[in-house]
């Protein structure tokens, strides 16, 4: 039986930048188009995925890959995971210099027994499988971390803004362990592992501790690019999805989000497949995507299914999105955002630009 192929891609959901958007939207139409040309000529899901998710890696708008953002301590870590209707997946996390941390998860799930590989251990995996090491790090998103963490040492984050809570306790943390050891402290944060951990900073900067540039704005920049995934229907009914990130500028090192996490930011089965995108602790406590395809397992349809796995995360304020394919081929997508840029194909032709947050889920809603 041949099936109906489709395909879904988004480039992460968050907040609107105008000097980005017509890049990003191009950038997620091409990666649907690479895609669907695979798909529309037998190719598999799978194959599709993986190199729709490579050519946004390589596209330095999107946060992934040679985009990625950098940590508190300025280095590339990034987070991706892979999985096909048959229950089969790989992920890593933390990964440092790798160009395409998408493939590498693909060489956990074909040639390991294991499902995620973390931080050093994934780096010495995808050394020996043939990947980097490669500097991912590019000038905008360094002056970029640069001008967010000067506003995190000195400033305050705008106040209601989604992330506001985020770095509030990020700067909190710093002044306790890293600027302001006290008596209290000495015991788990002696003066000299905060000197050292500062002299890291400092390195990673190119200069002074701060790591900040001369001009410090008050507020949190906003419009940052997001994670990137794909979902895809093959001819042979195979499914399969794949994220891909750089994760949360000035995340902690070490720290590992929803992309790298199976039925949180990725998920499969013979019912239909999701990506999710947003603020990856919100996503790993709903496991967003997994509640989606659970959803398309009760035979509701992707177009419902995505709006209504989201309902939870309006609740919490989750600052998130989703997209999804189920066996029919037909696509869902719903976001809670300000913006999440899709693209899509089907054998009905191409999917409709997405509107505002609550636009898309009346779209969805719909059919």
């Amino acid at each position: 039986m041949n099936y109906a192929p489709a395909v879904i891609v988004h480039g992460g959901a968050g907040r609107r930048d105008p000097t980005q958007e017509e890049a990003q939207r191009q950038g997620v139409r091409a990666a649907a188009a690479l895609a669907w040309e695979h798909l529309r000529h037998g190719r598999s899901a799978l194959e599709a995925v993986e190199l729709a998710v490579r050519l946004m890696e390589e596209n330095p708008v999107f946060n992934c890959g040679v985009g990625s953002v950098l940590n508190w301590f300025g280095e590339v870590e990034t987070d991706a995971s892979i999985m096909v209707s048959s229950g089969d997946a790989g992920a890593v996390g933390a990964l440092q210099g790798v160009r395409h941390p998408i493939s590498v998860a693909r060489r956990v799930m074909e040639e390991t027994d294991h499902l995620l590989l973390c931080g050093r251990g994934a780096e010495l995996f995808a050394r020996a499988v043939g990947f980097g090491p490669q500097v991912l790090e590019t000038e905008e998103r360094r002056r970029a971390w640069e001008r967010r963490r000067q506003t995190i040492l000195e400033g305050e984050p705008a106040e209601g803004a989604p992330d506001e809570e985020h770095w509030r306790r990020l700067r909190a943390f710093h002044r306790r362990y890293l600027l302001e050891p006290g008596p209290a402290q000495e015991s788990s944060c002696p003066p000299a592992r905060a000197e050292a951990a500062m002299s890291q900073v400092g390195a990673a900067a190119g200069g002074s501790p701060s790591g900040g540039s001369e001009t410090s704005p008050r507020q949190p920049a906003g419009g940052e690019a997001g994670t990137v995934g794909v979902v895809a229907l093959d001819q042979q009914g195979c499914i399969s999805a794949g994220t891909s990130t750089g994760g949360t500028m000035l995340k902690l090192p070490g720290r590992v989000g929803d992309s790298a996490i199976i039925g949180a930011g990725t998920y499969a089965s013979p019912a239909g497949g999701a990506s999710a995108t947003g603020h990856g602790e919100a996503i790993m406590r709903l496991m967003l995507a997994l509640r989606v395809v659970e959803l398309q397992q009760q035979h509701v349809p992707a177009p419902n299914a995505a709006p209504l796995a989201l309902q939870a995360a309006r609740q919490a304020r989750g600052q998130c999105g989703v997209i999804c394919v189920d066996r029919q081929g037909r696509l869902g997508r719903a976001f809670t955002t300000e913006r999440m840029y899709t693209a899509g194909y089907t054998n009905l032709g191409e999917l409709p630009p997405e509107r505002s947050a609550e636009g898309c889920v009346a779209e969805a809603r719909g059919g």
